[in-house]
């Protein structure tokens, strides 16, 4: 039972620690879009030339392009929040899915996150929609995907 307890408390913590980094993202975008927002406004009280205009144009596409950016990464963040702890471990790979393989790499089946430390470990945050998750999804501990093989899964 010791051993389920600590899959489940590690589970929380590469959890939290996605949450973590999924959030500070988030805030980024938010601090980027605000940061433009603001330059924007200075310019515009200052009057308009033409290089300003081209500048106040451009700001504004790149606001655009950033507030798409957010709305992914708060999309991605509403996916993280759906993640049940309190579930039974899997016993094949899905979404919220802990994988480690005899190359001890360790994937979160949550959302595309860059790798992050959870207690020491590496940890890779990798989404349903990327192709790698297509050869693991169904699988279970023994299988083998690529060069790897499911040595842990929970």
């Amino acid at each position: 039972m010791e051993i389920k307890t600590d899959k489940l408390l590690w589970k929380k913590s590469i959890l939290q620690s996605a949450k973590e980094k999924q959030q500070a993202i988030v805030n980024d975008f938010r601090l980027r879009i605000e940061n433009i927002l603001k330059a924007e406004k200075g310019i515009s009280e200052e009057g308009m030339d033409l290089d300003r205009q081209a500048r106040d144009d451009y700001g504004k596409l790149e606001v655009n392009l950033l507030a798409d950016q957010l709305n992914f990464a708060v999309e991605e963040m509403n996916l993280l929040n759906k993640i049940s702890i309190e579930k039974p471990l899997h016993n094949q790979v899905q979404f919220g899915s802990v994988v480690v393989t005899d190359q001890e790499k360790v994937f979160f089946v949550s959302v595309s996150l860059e790798e992050f430390k959870v207690d020491g470990k590496e940890v890779f945050g990798m989404s349903t929609k990327a192709p790698i998750y297509q050869d693991l999804k169904g699988k279970i501990t023994g299988d083998s995907f690529g060069n790897q093989t499911i040595t842990d899964l929970f």
